[in-house]
């Protein structure tokens, strides 16, 4: 009896603690500066907005490229003045993707980013795509503060988390030219 009992806490015990592994694994887990990015970021579904549209796709084709992810809101002017950098960036630098990302966290719904585009002068002049309602990417890449700028390398590596101060002509060229930014980061 004392044996059967023994083995049933033991096995309840292990059972337990699988549970408890699994449950682990399943939660977004914050990435940091060093990271390679897994093949499971690349292939997750976002919606987008441009041009008055929403599109469903996933991030695969900006792996093997210099990515940017850039965290805003319609109501952030820093985010905004940022715009036509971005905007002439996109368009020049072939190697450079940028991903504007409008987490729901900042309470930008569908029909304000819509009169945002509408309405806003760089909203209108640089009608950039941009992830929008996300929920993923602002608890992989946590911000207490916008902008929040993602660096990935053309690996798929994470190498820096900015602020507004250091996303410039400088900063991406330096990252452009020598595949690494010569800049301070941030913690998130």
């Amino acid at each position: 009896m004392k044996k059967t009992t023994i083995l049933l806490v033991m096995a309840l015990l292990c059972l337990n603690s699988v549970l408890y592994a699994q449950i682990k694994n399943n939660k977004e887990i914050p990435f940091n500066i060093g990271d390679r990015l897994p093949e499971t970021f690349w292939q997750q579904e976002h919606t987008f907005y441009q041009n008055g549209q929403t599109i469903s796709q996933n991030l695969a084709a900006y792996k093997g490229k210099l990515l940017i992810l850039d965290f805003w809101a319609t109501w952030c002017g820093s985010c905004v003045s940022k715009f036509p950098l971005l905007d002439s960036l996109r368009q020049e630098e072939s190697e450079l993707k940028i991903v504007m990302v409008n987490s729901a966290k900042v309470k930008d719904s569908l029909p304000i980013l819509k009169a945002f585009y509408a309405n806003n002068a760089y909203g209108k002049a640089h009608p950039l795509p941009s992830i929008i309602n996300d929920t993923l990417l602002c608890k992989t890449f946590p911000f207490r503060y916008l902008p929040h700028y993602i660096w990935v390398d053309h690996r798929g590596i994470i190498i820096a988390m900015t602020t507004y101060h250091f996303f410039n002509r400088k900063s991406i060229n330096s990252l452009l030219e020598q595949h690494k930014l010569a800049i301070k980061t941030k913690n998130p």
